[in-house]
């Protein structure tokens, strides 16, 4: 399915020019993202009980990575791997359970990772998966690190890839009317953003405390009609902050925060239904996944990337290297700066 990528303030009919104010904040390193074939491939079996298949695959830096498998019927059988050459091989990390109710993985940081196994039952690794120790409820500074390690999943949101830690936030204490619907954290920085709907209208706050205290960014300009979702997404350095919205017509509509102000990049057709997740790569580039996968640059301009596969979903590790996940267990690791990306194409089966 092609995008078209109309740029706001386009003449009728084609052709496209710059944004008007509020003023655009100057791009670092613009250029061409890298070509679209992946540079290296990294396909392994491992073996695994039959009828075990990978359940959750998470890298967390472009070198290291957590692989569950597992069988559910009326209970569970699971397996765990760890890779630290970014996929060129795994190493298997006994379970300490045979069998458990549910069956999910959590991948933190390099050292630690988190399985839940049922209601008041998780098993926690602080050293990579070579030792874990039993509880029925996570610390809080094991929540607050899954939380903070996966932005999409603050602030309360559904959250499609980790659905086992959801945070609560009071709207009032993000200083914002309506429904929070988003939030977002930069790595290097910590700070926080939260985004909410009332009316039809989109409202920003951020935090630079952990979340105690909060205050009001200026409101980007309503759409019409109203979003029908909202997503912040903000590079690791926390120097961009994205605001992405859908709405019912398919139109996703990409705004930039720059010098306090919102300044729209463009809008793209026949991506909005089929969006499945964005996130900012930093030097200008928003990459995101739907009917195609590609990257939308701060000047408003769409590079479609084909990897070779279709990208079910986006997202960055703590280092920056972006994650582009096909069929489970496949992901294609983009390791650079902004555009410029190279890609190792991972792929883990059983066997």
């Amino acid at each position: 399915m092609l995008i078209v990528l109309l740029l706001i303030g386009a003449a009728s009919g084609g052709g496209s020019c710059e944004p008007t104010p509020p003023p655009r904040p100057a791009p670092s390193s613009m250029g061409s993202p890298v070509p679209r074939v992946p540079t290296g491939e990294r396909y392994n079996k491992v073996d695994v009980l039959t009828g075990q298949q990978v359940r959750g695959l998470e890298f967390v830096s472009s070198e290291t990575g957590f692989a569950l498998f597992a069988d559910c019927g009326q209970r569970c059988r699971g397996a765990l791997f760890v890779t630290f050459d970014g996929g060129q091989s795994w190493l298997e990390r006994p379970l300490p359970f045979a069998w458990a109710d549910e069956l999910h993985m959590d991948a933190v940081d390099a050292h630690t990772v988190l399985i839940y196994t049922g209601p008041r039952s998780w098993f926690f690794s602080r050293d990579s998966g070579r030792t874990f120790t039993a509880v029925a409820e996570l610390p809080a500074e094991l929540i607050a690190a899954a939380r903070d390690s996966d932005p999409d999943c603050a602030f309360g949101s559904v959250c499609q890839t980790r659905p086992l830690i959801e945070v609560e936030v009071p709207v009032g204490q993000a200083a914002l009317p309506g429904q929070v619907r988003a939030g977002a954290t930069a790595a290097a920085t910590r700070q926080r953003w939260a985004a909410s709907v009332q009316e039809g209208r989109v409202h920003v706050a951020t935090s630079r405390d952990g979340g105690r205290s909060w205050e009001a960014v200026p409101d980007p300009p309503g759409s019409s009609p109203a979003p029908t979702s909202v997503d912040l997404e903000v590079s690791a350095d926390g120097t961009e902050l994205w605001l992405v919205t859908g709405g019912p017509s398919g139109i996703v509509n990409v705004w930039l925060l720059g010098d306090g102000h919102w300044f729209g990049v463009g809008e793209a057709r026949d991506l909005g239904p089929q969006r499945t997740s964005s996130v900012a790569l930093g030097r200008g580039y928003l990459a995101m996944a739907g009917s195609r996968f590609g990257f939308l640059s701060n000047t408003g301009y769409w590079w479609p990337k084909d990897l070779g596969g279709y990208v079910q979903r986006v997202r960055a590790a703590a280092d920056g290297t972006v994650q582009a996940f096909g069929r489970p267990g496949e992901v294609w690791l983009g390791v650079g700066q902004g555009g410029e990306r190279s890609w190792f194409h991972v792929v883990l089966e059983g066997e």
